[in-house]
């Protein structure tokens, strides 16, 4: 690579044009072309005064950052992370999250679930799980659960103890018993199982009588002969609940570690039983919980310190010479530092400012990492086209470093802005993960840009007097003679130097890929793959469905997510449970009401038929059949409402109604009257299979529900509500965000490119890539829309623009190439694609780089972000590089007229009488 530098243009997102087309010389008219050149003067001599002045103290530049970037790191003290699903992907004013209050405050909070999963190992094809044998190990297992206990701070914790440190949530007859399963007709009772002659039909008649447990909840797999009568199954299932704390324990407002801890330990108890007929699986929440985030934590140390690794051999590559002496490969890894250091600044700002870290967050130090290494480059090429400028060069190495950041830091400013845009407007959403993922993101852009223009040019300050003092790239301690400048060492390639000889690969992607794609047929190529992808991603969008799942997050080839599948497997498609609540008010007048909302839940077309359990409908029976003698007001209805359900034929509806005075004392005595304080109707939903039913469903259930009790302000309710409330405004969110993010961008550009026209291209290939990420990219690869993949689509906003911005920045300015053909758009197309090709591909290498060992990962967070960034790549390569020269050669704008003759006083600068240089000075 006999050139490196002086092709380089940028990686990662942030492609920036340098060279001496990189910016208007003399304001053409209109306002634009003006304004355009007023801005690029004003950054242009900020940038120089401020390489003049880091270069006169470079060192001390050097310490203050790194001292200011371990000050904002201070910021780790407050360190918080948020793993709690509802409260990272669903509004939090979301009316759902006020009924779930409701619900808790009257029934109290909902217990954790322990699953324990029995499958028939091979050679037990017969009964399978019902046999005998395996039931007695299913046993075993539920002995394992029921005798579990662990110590936390110093507490005993047991799942089946007594007191305040025992999870277990008993039965109505005290017993610590599955709330539901395969053993309950045995009544969890070893000794009934081993004397039961015929257990298989024992249990096939248990289930048939019960109206709360079914034979499909407890096996599964069943098998039938011809006659559809129970042969066996392959599975089977037994649910335990563990309660919380009974009060919320100081530092875990939003967690319970004893139960936690409990849970983790039935795991391990459950794991270590020894089994001959079926295979025994636990899954705990908890349990779900630690090996999502153990993934996670172990593919962002590993895999990130690999990126990094890589980065650097990339930055090597593009940064060396094939001269010991120019070349500039160690900068390479002070740009990873610098990178390094706006991380830092950007997680101890936001964790100051109290914004928890989450497992989306984790994947901004790969984007960092590529849009960081991206103005490296800038900076870098800029310095070598300086110095390899015959009016130039001879001047002193800091001189020709201010002229580099002079140049160099308009490009970087104006597409460090349009990024932070791009993110900064994502933090104006209701969906809590992208809020977030896009505040620590807007930080550390930011912050980026500050070190690379502080810490890393001041590096590449002193890195320039290295060369200037003919010392070593790779061992500054060394000088090297001219003779043996060109010797292979540190990855050199040996040969004659010549900084202006382009090497193969540059006069390949700037000269014959530009003849190729503006030829008749290149170009029909192009419109024809460019027309197809668009169509492709409208089609596929039509077609993407909104889903998430916490369970997504469990990586594969482990337990967690071999017991997930056995689930699915052959309990999957199981309809969701809900409920109608009613809450305090005059039930004695309300009645007919609650008459009405037992009809609305049972007719609702989104319920299960013959699902419905009302209590009041079976009240009604009870009172009808000399239930109370007298029920004349709101008290009396209430203590008769609290004899039912405390009787052998409400009992099963003592869980439904909750009263103010518990023991509802004798009405008219001294003790507080019976007043009925919440009431619920279970039932479950009819299978919804899509995000679409299950919004309607949502909605619809809770709308038939409200009017149905208005007095007693009834209202449906379900866990699941809360995440499909996360479902309505996700793509509305991503839209809002993607619209504003596209109107900063487009302003921005109008103003970079002083060319409506322009800039009104560019958003057109910033919609088609959105368009190919939405359709392609996620529907295609199939994923789904969700708040992982939505901040994807985010990112690509930023992305896409600065393939395509500098590919249109280049056209304005360009005038034709070598073979005469001046004026024609075509011409221009190719001069700009010489400028401009290599370093976009840069820019894309760059970040693809950045996260290319994440095709290692195992959680979904990392997997999802590489397949996708990947397409994000692709396609804005090809619109930028292939579509939007294309469509420029058929409607592009006029140029920009340069002027001529502007020269720069090179002796005031040698003199040390060096001023900030015009825009004229900037386009040479």
């Amino acid at each position: 690579m006999s050139s490196a530098v002086s092709t380089v243009g940028g990686g990662g997102g942030l492609n920036k044009p340098s060279g001496p087309t990189e910016l208007p010389t003399v304001p053409s008219s209109g306002f634009l072309a003006r304004l355009s050149v007023r801005v690029h003067g004003f950054l242009s001599a900020f940038f120089y005064r401020k390489g003049v002045f880091i270069a006169r103290y470079p060192k001390i530049i050097i310490m203050l950052t790194v001292a200011l970037a371990f000050c904002c790191a201070a910021g780790f003290a407050n360190f918080q992370q948020e793993s709690n699903a509802e409260k990272l992907y669903t509004p939090q004013s979301a009316i759902a999250f006020t009924h779930r209050d409701i619900v808790e405050d009257a029934f109290g909070q909902p217990s954790f679930r322990c699953q324990v999963f029995a499958e028939s190992k091979k050679g037990n094809e017969g009964l399978g799980v019902m046999s005998k044998d395996a039931l007695l190990e299913l046993f075993d297992a539920h002995e394992a659960v029921v005798r579990a206990q662990v110590k936390v701070d110093g507490e005993t914790i047991t799942f089946a103890g007594s007191g305040k440190n025992a999870r277990c949530k008993r039965d109505d007859a005290n017993t610590c018993a599955p709330l539901q399963g395969a053993l309950s007709p045995w009544a969890h009772n070893r000794t009934k199982l081993e004397n039961d002659a015929d257990h298989v039909n024992t249990a096939i008649n248990f289930f048939k009588a019960n109206e709360q447990q079914s034979l499909e909840s407890a096996f599964g797999g069943i098998r039938k002969d011809e006659k559809g009568v129970v042969t066996g199954a392959r599975a089977a299932t037994m649910i335990f609940e563990l309660v919380r704390e009974d009060e919320p324990i100081k530092g875990e407002p939003d967690g319970d570690k004893r139960s936690e801890a409990l849970q983790l330990e039935i795991d391990k108890r459950v794991l270590e039983l020894k089994t001959s007929h079926a295979r025994i699986l636990p899954l705990t929440e908890e349990g779900q919980d630690q090996v999502a985030g153990e993934a996670l934590a172990r593919d962002s140390s590993t895999l990130l310190s690999g990126s990094y690794f890589i980065c650097i051999l990339f930055g090597m590559y593009v940064l060396s010479q094939n001269n010991l002496v120019h070349s500039h490969m160690h900068l390479a890894l002070w740009s990873v530092v610098s990178v390094g250091l706006s991380i830092m600044v950007s997680f101890g700002i936001c964790n100051a400012a109290g914004i928890k870290f989450n497992s989306v967050v984790a994947t901004l130090a790969f984007l960092l990492l590529g849009l960081g290494l991206d103005d490296t480059y800038v900076i870098m090429a800029n310095y070598a086209r300086v110095t390899n400028d015959e009016r130039t060069k001879h001047l002193h190495s800091d001189e020709r470093m201010a002229r580099a950041l002079s140049r160099a830091g308009s490009a970087i400013t104006v597409t460090s802005i349009t990024d932070f845009c791009a993110f900064a407007v994502g933090t104006a959403t209701v969906l809590p993960a992208l809020r977030d993922f896009c505040a620590y993101a807007a930080v550390g852009i930011l912050a980026d840009f500050f070190f690379q223009t502080t810490f890393f040019y001041a590096i590449a300050v002193l890195d320039a007097r290295r060369e200037d003092a003919k010392k070593m790239d790779c061992c500054c301690c060394f000088s090297v003679s001219e003779a043996k400048q060109t010797s292979s060492f540190c990855g050199s390639t040996p040969g004659t130097y010549d900084p202006k000889d382009p090497g193969l690969f540059t006069r390949f992607m700037g000269s014959t890929f530009p003849r190729v794609i503006t030829s008749p047929v290149g170009k029909a190529v192009v419109l024809l793959v460019g027309v197809g992808l668009v169509v492709m991603g409208i089609v596929g969008s039509t077609q993407l469905e909104t889903d998430f799942n916490i369970d997504w997050f469990v990586p594969d080839g482990t337990l967690i997510k071999e017991t997930i599948r056995l689930r699915d497997r052959y309990w999957s498609g199981q309809n969701l449970p809900y409920a109608a609540f009613t809450q305090s008010g005059d039930y004695y007048a309300a009645r007919d009401e609650l008459e009405a909302l037992c009809k609305a839940v049972k007719e609702n077309k989104w319920t299960l038929k013959d699902s419905t359990r009302c209590w009041y409908d079976d009240y009604k029976t009870w009172q009808s059949n000399g239930g109370c003698d007298t029920v004349n007001d709101g008290a009396s209805f209430a203590k008769c409402v609290h004899t039912f359900v405390s009787s052998p034929a409400g009992k099963r509806y003592n869980a439904s109604v909750v009263f103010e005075n518990f023991e509802c004392g004798t009405v008219g005595t001294s003790q507080p009257a019976c007043q009925i304080k919440a009431s619920r109707v279970d039932a479950l939903m009819v299978t919804l299979s899509n995000s679409r039913t299950q919004i309607k469903g949502m909605d619809e259930t809770r709308i038939a529900v409200s009017v149905a009790c208005p007095s007693l302000k009834s209202f449906a309710y379900s866990f699941i509500f809360i995440f499909i409330e996360g479902y309505k405004v996700i793509a509305w969110e991503t839209l809002r965000n993607v619209l504003l993010a596209g109107v900063c961008v487009f302003l921005i550009c109008v103003v970079l490119l002083a060319n409506v026209q322009a800039a009104a291209l560019v958003l057109f290939m910033v919609v088609c890539i959105d368009v190919c990420i939405l359709g392609i990219g996620l529907k295609f690869l199939g994923f789904t829309f969700n708040s992982v993949t939505c901040i994807l689509v985010v990112i690509s906003v930023g992305l896409a623009v600065d393939y395509s911005a500098h590919v249109a920045h280049s056209f304005l300015f360009a005038e034709g190439d070598e073979d005469g053909d001046d004026g024609t758009n075509d011409a221009r197309v190719r001069q700009a694609l010489k400028h401009m090709c290599v370093p976009v591909l840069n820019g894309g290498l760059s970040t693809w780089f950045a996260c290319c060992m994440l095709m290692f990962a195992t959680s979904y967070v990392f997997t999802t972000y590489f397949l996708i960034l990947t397409m994000i790549v692709i396609i804005s390569l090809f619109y930028g590089l292939c579509v939007l020269p294309v469509l420029l050669s058929f409607v592009g704008p006029r140029g920009v007229a340069v002027a001529e003759g502007a020269a720069l006083d090179i002796e005031s600068a040698k003199e040390g009488r060096a001023s900030p240089p015009s825009p004229v000075d900037v386009a040479l």
